[in-house]
């Protein structure tokens, strides 16, 4: 099953997250049936990665009550259920809707898994661009399960 990845991120601070997992990925795994992108754009700009796909996996960190480093996994219809105000996005959409957009387009019509990684409940720093200890070393902890 050929599967994309896709790291969602901003350069600020531990909203990196997403591309810091892909970076760490693709240089660990090489399998021609994984493809590895960093979203940078729109929250729209992977849609054109979709093509030949048979599994989408998505990499974002999130804001939550779990200690960072934490994964909370979900499906596109656990983030219907999730009121939109609780969204907030360093991306021209969030998630949810560019989710939902591709959807609606047509795009996506294969199995999504949402990997959402904890930063804790601290708000991202806008005019940082590091991660923090705490998170970093969760990065290398995540996929080593």
């Amino acid at each position: 099953m050929k599967t994309l990845i896709v790291g969602f991120g901003s350069p600020f601070g531990d909203d990196q997250l997403g591309w810091q997992l892909i970076d760490d990925l693709a240089s660990r795994h090489s399998a021609s049936h994984l493809t590895f992108y960093k979203s940078k754009g729109n929250g729209c700009d992977w849609f054109h990665e979709l093509a030949n796909h048979q599994q989408l996996v998505i990499l974002d960190a999130a804001l939550s009550e779990k200690p960072a480093g934490n994964i909370i996994e979900m499906t596109v219809n656990d983030l219907k259920n999730i009121p939109s105000h609780f969204f907030c996005s360093t991306h021209s959409i969030s998630l949810q809707d560019s989710l939902a957009l591709a959807t609606n387009i047509g795009v996506l019509n294969i199995p999504v898994r949402i990997l959402a990684i904890s930063i804790g409940n601290k708000e991202i720093a806008a005019n940082s661009n590091w991660l923090t200890s705490q998170t970093a070393y969760s990065i290398l902890k995540a996929f080593e399960n």
